[in-house]
């Protein structure tokens, strides 16, 4: 607080006594930036797959040879507003063509003129994202697995995105309100009761906006925000669309409408990677290379077989460039962002905000939120208590370029300098402890599969901490019975400190880990990403704060191990042990965590000013 006082100070003086100063005389305009998926069920972007676009196999990117066609259920019948049982497209448009809906089943994959494999892909993958979807045909009740029509070149989606698309309208069923709230938080972080689109709140809530005025009082300040999903105005197709909140349109407006000569840029992330932030040529402030590697780019660290990381030999690493281009990699989000700010002015600057993880008010209100949930829950300082800090997760993807990424590394990074802020700064009576893992990619369902003398893989994610740290018994990813006894930890908090606001990976994807390990096929095991209940995560299962409570007292999840009948129950009957998922940070109304969040992105701001 007191450096941030000095910096302050330091500019209001240089102000009064240079007026001239471009920094005091010239507007300046803050992009707010984040992922931004839309509050209700649309299909309108592909840009946030650009993104994590060198992630996945190449056969994922292309367009489809068949249109993904469901007979709509009761859900997909109420988002797209049409009746039951209609045949719909991902647009929520009927279909009325002559090809009947069936099975991928019935193409096969050597069958004359009925082969997948001639007539649409010669990988597997395309075949078994289609496999995984399905829906029921209301005349015969009959489930078509795999349900498309083979008209022609489809409607030029790829069909991974397609069959996504029918299970996100699944999901947007599911959230509170049936509504995605991450909009609504972010926008309210970044504008307070200004934010375009909303009815003001009774209470002013805590903001950037207004705190920037605080700290920068002699600097014209213009503001807008832009969305991942969202970065340039163009439409699935990629033909031009304006889009009122696109990136490329604040950026214009910046330019054009406020006339600012400086953009600033923060995004709503406290940490940054390759893929959502820097791309694969981008250099820190001291001009040294951004990856896993300190020094390196992650072109340079992609490009040099010998330094151990990402593609190992040299034709993998040609197949790799080949499929993934560096010209494409262009269009991650701040490589773009400095590209079409220098099309439209060249002589506008624009800076990179750093995460505003790495300023200590985050260390803080990480702290500061591990204090109301103890709080909240009057939970014993006596009891035996294990923190998980969650975050998002990440994996090698397509010839493990992405061990490239700088994200573990500075996903640790960020991970030490907070666990030391609590360990120095929480008092506890029992038994503490503070981990991390990740909700996403790190198990055998995800990129990370297990393997005798390693049932966690190389990656300990969330779910897999939290079988190691429960009293009582599991069955763990290799199908096997294991028992912890009932002296392990009495609590478990599991906080997703890597997203300040809500969406499907704090909602779901955080508390999806909590399951047993379930038989899957052909002998694997997986998470059971249900409910005790037995049905998906809703908003039954989160208080008014977004937080929830289980117990693992040995009555619920059932799995079978290996080489047995009798059903596993998680946990222990003598000594349960409570799990508690926190909301994320902006569930919160106003108090010291909404503050500190908001000062150590405002400190971010400050610092990109003199950069």
């Amino acid at each position: 607080m007191k450096s941030l006082l000095r910096i302050t100070i330091f500019w209001v003086a240089l102000c009064f006594f240079i007026p001239s100063l471009s920094l005091c005389s010239e507007k300046t305009g803050i992009l707010f930036l984040h992922v931004g998926m839309n509050e209700h069920y649309r299909f309108a972007s592909r840009q946030f797959g650009q993104v994590l676009w060198d992630f996945f196999p190449p056969v994922l990117d292309g367009a489809d040879c068949y249109t993904v066609i469901h007979y709509a259920d009761k859900i997909e019948a109420a988002t797209c507003a049409v009746e039951e049982g209609t045949p719909i497209d991902i647009f929520c448009n009927t279909y009325t063509g002559s090809d009947k809906i069936h099975s991928v089943l019935e193409h096969g994959f050597f069958r004359g003129d009925r082969s997948f494999f001639r007539d649409c892909s010669s990988d597997i993958f395309p075949y078994l994202f289609l496999l995984m979807d399905s829906t029921t045909d209301p005349a015969t009740g009959e489930r078509i697995i795999g349900p498309h029509v083979h008209d022609g070149t489809g409607i030029g989606i790829p069909d991974s995105s397609e069959t996504g698309a029918f299970r996100s309208m699944e999901k947007y069923t599911r959230y509170p309100g049936q509504k995605d709230w991450n909009r609504d938080q972010e926008l309210k972080w970044w504008y307070g009761n200004d934010a375009p689109g909303y009815d003001p709140n009774p209470e002013e809530l805590t903001n950037i906006k207004d705190r920037l005025h605080e700290l920068l009082p002699n600097t014209e300040l213009a503001f807008r925000h832009g969305w991942e999903m969202y970065m340039k105005n163009i439409d699935v197709y990629g033909n031009y669309f304006r889009f009122a909140d696109s990136t490329e349109t604040a950026i214009e407006e910046l330019i054009q409408n406020e006339g600012v000569k400086k953009i600033i840029v923060l995004h709503a992330y406290p940490s940054f990677n390759n893929s959502s932030q820097y791309g694969h040529e981008w250099y820190d402030e001291k001009g040294a290379g951004i990856s896993t590697l300190p020094g390196k780019t992650f072109k340079q660290c992609i490009e040099d077989i010998t330094d151990g990381v990402g593609p190992a030999t040299r034709k993998k690493m040609n197949e790799y460039l080949v499929n993934k281009p560096w010209e494409r990699h262009a269009d991650h989000p701040w490589p773009l962002i400095k590209r079409m700010v220098e099309e439209r002015d060249p002589t506008v600057s624009v800076s990179f905000a750093p995460a505003y993880g790495t300023f200590p008010e985050f260390e803080q209100a990480v702290l500061d939120m591990l204090e109301y949930t103890v709080e909240k829950y009057d939970i014993p300082r006596t009891a035996s208590l294990k923190l998980i800090l969650g975050h998002h997760g990440y994996a090698g993807g397509y010839m493990d370029a992405q061990n490239c990424d700088c994200y573990n590394r500075m996903v640790d990074d960020l991970f030490n300098r907070v666990r030391q802020k609590i360990m120095s700064g929480f008092s506890w009576g029992g038994t503490f402890d503070v981990v991390h893992g990740a909700n996403e990619f790190s198990e055998q369902d995800g990129q990370d599969d297990p393997a005798w003398g390693r049932p966690n893989g190389d990656y300990l994610s969330t779910g897999e901490i939290i079988d190691m740290s429960i009293n009582g018994q599991y069955v763990n990813e290799l199908g096997m019975l294991v028992n912890n006894g009932d002296n392990n930890f009495e609590y478990i908090l599991l906080m997703p400190y890597f997203f300040e606001s809500e969406s499907s990976d704090t909602l779901y994807a955080a508390r999806e880990p909590l399951g047993n390990n379930i038989p899957l096929i052909f002998g694997k095991y997986g998470r059971d990403d249900r409910d005790e209940d037995g049905a998906k995560y809703d908003a039954d299962d989160l208080d008014h704060e977004n937080f929830t409570v289980k117990v693992f007292n040995a009555t619920s999840w059932p799995s079978t191990p290996l080489f047995s009948f009798t059903p596993v129950y998680k946990g222990s009957t003598i000594n349960p042990t409570t799990i508690i998922v926190t909301g994320a940070f902006l569930s919160l109304g106003n108090g010291t965590v909404r503050t500190n969040l908001t000062e150590a992105a405002a400190r971010a701001v400050v610092h990109a000013m003199g950069n």
